[in-house]
């Protein structure tokens, strides 16, 4: 029992680490991460407001928007939320978050408007199917949960089977979640131009801004990774286990003696001579000698 216990063990620590890598990840809001130098934007535009050339009007265009628009200030996303940890945009109705950020809820409307493009209707279904994927892995990280307890105290090789499948089952739902958020960012940064993607930005805020992958982006991954390592100790756990259950039935089967029934039914029982008379040995006390 000592192989399938370590194995199952291990499976214990590594679900347990995936499925809080992947709650944190799911709850904080540092997804991506966005942080502008609004002081180089404001030195580029002050040395260039006297400046007669085509990039004047759009100097002054970002002049105007750099205390409204929330793409000129650091700012970091998540699920729920798009968060502000330092400086907040004007007029930007705030709340603070369970972290002390202050934040606005990101709207995933049920009503989609008709001035939306084909691009902006698909990632509002895909982000909703990425927080649909990640809420039924957490229930079959659950289900799992439950049959893998109840596995363990009976030592049913076929329980801790099921325990894996359902595990494997939600490290394809946490990776096909994460997969389509990686097509999503794609979508963000490559495919959609209007406000507020990248590629309708101003090519002054694109040279001053720096995006990058946070935290909670990378806890959800180490819990996905995990959440396939449990999966593949617990199949692991159940096929030592039933390895050794089939090595002891093995040893026990070798003190087991042979039972010939057809050959003791045909055989008539042996009486010895005398109507009560014992078939065994029989010792005289006056000797030092038996007889049979």
């Amino acid at each position: 029992m000592t192989t399938a216990a370590i194995l199952l063990s291990l499976a214990t620590i590594c679900g347990c680490i995936a499925v809080a890598c992947v709650a944190i990840a799911f709850a904080t809001d540092c997804w991506l991460e966005y942080d502008v130098n609004r002081i180089a934007i404001l030195n580029t535009i002050n040395q260039q407001s006297t400046a007669l050339n085509p990039a004047t009007l759009d100097f002054a265009n970002v002049a105007r928007e750099m205390n409204r628009s929330n793409i000129y200030f650091d700012r970091t996303y998540g699920l729920w939320r798009q968060c502000f940890p330092s400086e907040i945009p004007y007029g930007t109705n705030v709340y603070l978050s369970p972290t002390d950020t202050s934040c606005v809820n990101i709207d995933y409307p049920k009503d989609l408007d008709s001035d939306l493009d084909g691009y902006e209707r698909a990632r509002i279904h895909l982000m909703r199917t990425i927080i649909a994927l990640f809420i039924a892995a957490f229930a079959v990280e659950l289900l799992c949960f439950l049959v893998g307890v109840f596995g363990c105290w009976k030592r049913s090789p076929a329980l801790l089977i099921t325990t894996g499948t359902f595990m494997l089952t939600a490290w394809l739902l946490d990776a096909g979640a994460l997969a389509i958020w990686h097509g999503v960012d794609y979508m963000e940064t490559h495919q959609m131009n209007r406000r507020p993607y990248y590629l309708a930005w101003p090519l002054l805020l694109q040279q001053n801004t720096v995006r990058m992958y946070s935290w909670s982006f990378i806890l959800a991954w180490i819990g996905c990774g995990f959440a396939l390592l449990c999966a593949i100790f617990i199949f692991a756990g159940a096929g030592s286990l039933r390895y050794e259950r089939r090595k002891e039935k093995e040893r026990h089967a070798q003190y087991v003696m042979p039972v010939y029934g057809a050959y003791a039914e045909k055989q008539p029982p042996y009486y010895a001579p005398g109507a009560h008379a014992y078939s065994g040995p029989y010792y005289y006390y006056n000797t030092n000698t038996y007889r049979y």
